[in-house]
């Protein structure tokens, strides 16, 4: 059953509110935030495909973690390292990808920034219990369902990706 686009041209404050009653149904995602609030990580966002890929499910009326293969965490922090992470939420069903950001000129947001398609240009990460939003392009390609390139990002093919998207997920339209 299609669900119509509800956030789609919205004012940022609703799509805001929107996003995060999206995201906290999928309860693999959930959980993942709310342990990484209690933990000693503060720089970090939950990013890229699992985030755009629950709207995605939404949408299309899937289960919510439906073809989420991984879950990524980005952060800088070079007192923390990757183990503890991964021991961290170890007790999450998930596929789990951590990739640390110690480069001195880089930071979270410049990671975001270049991914190569804009709805998955989005991170998440939840303080003391409130759910966050970083999406520096915004929320309407997601919530429009909206496959385009990033013009920032370093990598030019995205439209293999985007196809491979479009297979799972018929309603995305590929710009």
């Amino acid at each position: 059953m299609k669900k119509e686009l509800i956030g789609k041209n919205q004012n940022i404050k609703t799509q805001i509110k929107m996003f995060k009653t999206i995201i906290l149904r999928n309860k693999k995602l959930r959980k993942l935030l709310e342990i990484l609030d209690k933990s000693e990580l503060t720089n970090y966002y939950v990013t890229a495909s699992c985030v755009s890929k629950t709207i995605f499910n939404y949408y299309h009326s899937y289960n919510m973690d439906y073809a989420i293969d991984e879950y990524e965490i980005i952060y800088k922090d070079q007192s923390i390292k990757e183990d503890y992470i991964r021991r961290l939420v170890g007790g999450v069903d998930i596929e789990l990808k951590v990739t640390s950001i110690n480069n001195l000129e880089e930071n979270l947001e410049d990671y975001i920034n270049n991914q190569k398609i804009i709805a998955l240009s989005v991170g998440v990460k939840m303080e003391q219990g409130m759910l966050n939003v970083y999406a520096p392009y915004g929320l309407n390609d997601i919530f429009s369902m909206t496959i385009r390139g990033n013009i920032l990002s370093t990598s030019n093919n995205y439209l293999q990706e985007a196809h491979e998207l479009h297979k799972i997920w018929p309603q995305l339209l590929i710009k």
